[in-house]
C-alpha cells in the first residue's frame, strides 16, 4: 500500500485537526455550561445568605414586616425561624438548578433578640 505525500504530509494525516477540534468542542462546551452553573449556584448562595442575615437582623427587633418584605426576595426560598431567650435564628432553604442537576442551598443567621 502506498500514500501519496500531500505537502510533507501523508494522506492519512489529513483531516486529523479537524477530527480533534470536533471531539474538543463539546468537551469544552459542556465545562463552560458547568462553571457559569457553579458561579450561578455561588451567586444564589451569597444572595440567600444575604437575606437570612437580613431577616435574622429584623426577627431579632421584633420587625415581622421586614422579615416578610426580606424573605419575599428569596425566590421561592423556604425559611425556619428559631427564637431563643437572647438569639433568633433563621434558616433558609432553596433549591437552584444547574443545567440539569438540583442542587438544595440553606444559610442560616442568627441576631440578638430584642431586650436581650
Amino acid at each position: 500500500m502506498r500514500l501519496s505525500i500531500i505537502r510533507g504530509r501523508r494522506a492519512a494525516d489529513t483531516g486529523s485537526a479537524t477530527v480533534e477540534l470536533a471531539v474538543a468542542l463539546p468537551v469544552v462546551a459542556a465545562v463552560l455550561v458547568i462553571g457559569i452553573g457553579a458561579l450561578s449556584a455561588a451567586a444564589a448562595q451569597i444572595r440567600l445568605q444575604g437575606i437570612a442575615n437580613g431577616a435574622a437582623r429584623a426577627a431579632g427587633r421584633g420587625d415581622d414586616a421586614a422579615v416578610a418584605a426580606l424573605l419575599a426576595h428569596a425566590d421561592g426560598a423556604s425559611a425556619m425561624t428559631n427564637i431563643g431567650e437572647a438569639v433568633v435564628c433563621i434558616t433558609c432553604r432553596r433549591l437552584v438548578a444547574v443545567g440539569a442537576l438540583r442542587l438544595p442551598l440553606e444559610a442560616e443567621a442568627c441576631a440578638p433578640a430584642a431586650g436581650a
